[in-house]
């Protein structure tokens, strides 16, 4: 993977939660959270995800045997409203 893409990763993956919620199997798991920039929870998550994007790149590169489904939360920024998205 280049570079290039990982950084553009990183940059929209500012505001991933713990990957415990990316592991939901059931599609109508899809709830609302609102926070407050600067909210301090939300900033020690992103850090925690940031923290490990190079080895979930790594992991979903090559995924391990019986693994599926892997999911990354991007931020879409659009003016002045901004949305995250699970892909």
């Amino acid at each position: 993977m280049t570079l290039v893409v990982r950084a553009a990763l990183c940059l929209v993956c500012l505001l991933a939660p713990a990957t415990a919620d990316a592991q939901a199997t059931d599609p109508n798991d899809d709830r609302v959270t609102i926070f407050a920039p600067g909210d301090p929870e939300m900033a020690a998550a992103t850090k925690q995800a940031l923290s490990s994007l190079d080895e979930f790149l790594a992991l979903a590169d090559s995924p391990p045997a019986g693994t599926s489904r892997f999911k990354l939360k991007v931020k879409v920024k659009d003016g002045n409203i901004t949305e995250h998205f699970w892909v």
